[in-house]
């Protein structure tokens, strides 16, 4: 077994695995040294407090590893939902239509909630309450909540956007040039 003051005398492969004393895993030094750097920054250099915590450390670390690596995931495989599903073409290109919009406003990708709902409305234009409400709803999940005096940051929805719009199209026209056309 590697103690973590034996990596020093392992070769710096990055190939090479080092198995956990703790859990029935290998992993690349590459992994395992900044892991045992945050042991050591966490419980100083207690040996014994490092050791009855790895567990619950690895477990930690492990878990929100996972909730990003899933959310990544997702995003690679679509990156937009739309009432919790691939957007139907049409509701794409509305999508696509409204984040072109937010790219034209002056203070883009900070904008006001009303700029928001005045783009939706105009992109729109004759849909109910209800539809307008979902378009919303889908926008809203992925800006998040206002910051301050209602200023919100519509990047990360227009950014999840593009790299639809990009993926769904043969051009290699970038988004932004495609949206001044």
């Amino acid at each position: 077994m590697i103690q973590d003051n034996d990596l020093d005398d392992v070769a710096t492969n990055n190939q090479l695995l080092i198995e956990s004393p703790t859990i029935p895993a290998q992993f690349t030094i590459d992994v395992y040294k900044p892991f045992s750097d945050y042991l050591k920054l966490k419980y100083g250099e207690n040996e014994d407090e490092i050791n009855n915590n790895r567990q619950k450390e690895t477990d930690y670390i492990f878990s929100i590893g996972i909730v990003k690596a899933k959310e990544k995931l997702e995003f690679d495989m679509y990156p937009i939902l739309f009432e919790g599903k691939k957007p139907r073409e049409d509701v794409m290109n509305k999508l696509v239509s409204i984040a072109k919009e937010f790219q034209s406003h002056t203070g883009y990708p900070i904008l006001k909630s009303m700029a928001i709902t005045n783009t939706v409305n105009k992109i729109l234009d004759s849909k109910d309450k209800r539809t307008k409400k979902k378009y919303q709803k889908c926008i809203q999940t992925y800006i998040g909540s206002p910051k301050e005096l209602g200023n919100t940051d519509v990047s990360e929805f227009v950014n999840r956007i593009t790299k639809v719009f990009l993926d769904t199209t043969s051009s290699t026209t970038s988004f932004q040039e495609e949206s001044v056309n």
